[in-house]
């Protein structure tokens, strides 16, 4: 349930890139619940959320799965735009249901760590090379390499639980909330 909502909601972050920090939030919602229905743990919902960026990432870095998404996207803002009578951009801003940018990135990030402290503080740990993908829609206008600046300015320290020192780097570092709300 966790990975599929937080690959879902990266995909749908994409497609909605002014609205993805609550997207994100919304998707940590559902890791969250399963804790508070007692059938996970919090590290349980932490390996899920990595295994969710790396699908989606994997996903959108299948350029016939791109283009997929690229019409969906479209065609999504497209139908936004006509049930709400206004530019989407308009819309989002004066509509205050919505949670605040700040608060939408506090809540994904506590439920990074669920307060775990870090086990190996001394780790030595990348960004893998294949989530620069996971910026395209926010920051069209960078390159891969700093994508992977992005998501590595805005990453956690390294040396969480569940944190992996690899050659192709670790997921869970990876806030990808605070990466869409910098860029």
């Amino acid at each position: 349930h966790t990975a599929q909502a937080y690959w879902k909601g990266i995909l749908l972050a994409d497609m909605l890139p002014e609205l993805a920090p609550q997207i994100l939030a919304r998707a940590s919602e559902v890791g969250n619940s399963r804790i508070v229905l007692g059938v996970h743990y919090p590290l349980d919902v932490m390996g899920a959320r990595i295994m969710g960026q790396a699908a989606a990432a994997d996903r959108l870095n299948d350029p016939a799965f791109v283009r997929l998404v690229d019409e969906a996207k479209a065609e999504l803002r497209s139908e936004l735009e006509r049930s709400v009578g206004a530019p989407l951009a308009d819309y989002i801003e004066s509509d205050l249901r919505y949670r605040s940018l700040d608060a939408a990135r506090g809540e994904y990030r506590n439920r990074l760590t669920y307060g775990f402290e870090p086990v190996d503080p001394a780790i030595v740990n990348d960004i893998p090379a294949d989530a620069a993908v996971l910026l395209r829609s926010v920051a069209p206008h960078l390159t891969d390499e700093e994508r992977l600046g992005v998501l590595r300015d805005t990453a956690l320290p390294a040396g969480y639980p569940l944190d992996r020192a690899a050659p192709d780097g670790g997921w869970l570092r990876i806030d990808l909330a605070a990466a869409y709300a910098t860029v």
